[in-house]
């Protein structure tokens, strides 16, 4: 039976914005939508940070040291899924995403139950406020009808050639993945690609060896 976990990656760079009390209080808001679930096997903690994972066995929480080599979240979650199943769920959630904008993994956890054959999947959300696509900070993304993604891109994509520069529909890409355990150790085995190395993107490593990713979100 597949299986679903949780990892929720706190990267040494974090302690930067959280102290420790927030740090445990963003852990705990997460875990608690992660738990409200209709389908959660197991969360767990991974850091490489001393000190955070004293923090995290105090308040008693599942957690892994990762290695501090490590230099995402999906290379954390790698090394956590090493003693899962291949065929089981990996959700990738690092802690600095808002806890909000984690429950639409919920969906996302749900195609990938339903799916065998979907591998990496991600979210999605539509662009409302114009005035970021031109920002490199916000990564945009592309699909098809399907919802495959095509190219993500701190770029605004799809380029817009219309009189009316507000009449399209953008989408930003967030973060947060869920992975077929398989896939991911596949992938973190990957060398870095041209197109990731341009734009600073991990996923365009994903896309440019041909791993299909689908975005789902509003």
């Amino acid at each position: 039976m597949t299986r679903v976990i949780g990892v929720i990656s706190v990267m040494e760079q974090m302690k930067n914005s959280f102290d420790h009390q927030l740090l445990l209080s963003r852990i705990s808001a997460i875990r608690k939508v992660l738990q409200g679930f209709d389908r959660m096997d197991d969360i767990i903690i991974a850091t490489s940070d001393i000190e955070i994972l004293g923090w995290v066995k105090a308040e008693g929480l599942n957690y892994e040291q990762t290695f501090r080599s490590n230099s995402s979240t999906v290379e954390n979650c790698a090394q956590v899924a090493r003693r899962f199943w291949s065929s089981d769920i990996i959700l990738d959630i690092p802690l600095d995403i808002s806890p909000e904008v984690v429950k639409a993994l919920h969906e996302v956890k749900g195609k990938m139950l339903e799916d065998s054959w979907m591998q990496i999947a991600c979210i999605r959300k539509r662009i409302a406020d114009l005035t970021i696509l031109h920002q490199p900070e916000s990564i945009k993304v592309v699909c098809d009808r399907y919802n495959k993604v095509l190219f993500v891109s701190r770029a605004a994509i799809p380029y817009n050639r219309n009189e009316n520069p507000g009449s399209g529909t953008w989408y930003e890409y967030l973060p947060l993945h869920a992975f077929r355990n398989k896939s991911l150790q596949e992938i973190t085995e990957l060398r870095p690609s041209p197109l990731e190395s341009s734009e600073q993107i991990e996923a365009l490593r994903w896309l440019e060896n041909n791993y299909a990713m689908y975005a789902f979100g509003e």
